[in-house]
């Protein structure tokens, strides 16, 4: 296989969102198109493009996935970052995962104390059948921490691979510690 060196950039950060820089693409083929998942800035929400040939289109001036649509007064709060998209094709839909920074969980207690629950990095799950409209995962996060641990830092940068029998997910975890 060859490839050969375009100098020519497919997508320049025009937009006041995207803060001067977009990144972290994932690229699917559906219903006889090309589309391209983007992060716009840093971790300031998710866009999209159709890609024509040699030119990237924004399927709309805003991101598709931003923080405040990504929170559930419940399951997923306080949400201030969204990037790193993932997507992949299955049967007629396009899944997409995402990284977005906020709060699930509840407080936990510990020697008579309430520790509130700490933010962090946790993935999520959104669909499309039509690269219009974009559905959430109903309960916050798709993969996130269960219990109240101090220091940790979350999962992030997931990619998922299907197989046969299912698919399986690799993500980027971490505490407090690298």
């Amino acid at each position: 296989m060859t490839f050969v060196l375009d100098v020519d950039p497919m997508l320049i950060a025009t937009q006041p969102w995207e803060n001067g820089s977009v990144g972290s693409p994932s690229v699917v083929d559906f219903q006889g198109a090309t589309y391209m998942f983007y992060e716009g800035g840093k971790r300031a929400g998710i866009g999209l493009v159709k890609i024509m040939g040699p030119v990237a289109e924004r399927t709309e001036k805003n991101p598709i996935l931003l923080p405040e649509l990504v929170q559930d007064p419940i399951f997923w709060r306080q949400v201030t970052k969204v990037g790193a998209p993932h997507a992949m094709v299955v049967d007629d839909s396009v899944r997409l995962t995402f990284t977005a920074r906020g709060i699930e969980g509840f407080a936990a207690t510990t020697n008579d104390k309430s520790l509130p629950p700490d933010v962090n990095d946790s993935i999520g799950l959104a669909a499309t059948l039509d690269m219009k409209t974009f559905t959430l995962f109903p309960a916050g996060p798709v993969v996130a921490r269960v219990v109240n641990l101090r220091a940790y830092l979350g999962e992030s940068e997931a990619s998922v691979r299907r197989l046969r029998n299912g698919a399986e997910m690799v993500f980027v975890s971490s505490d407090a510690s690298g």
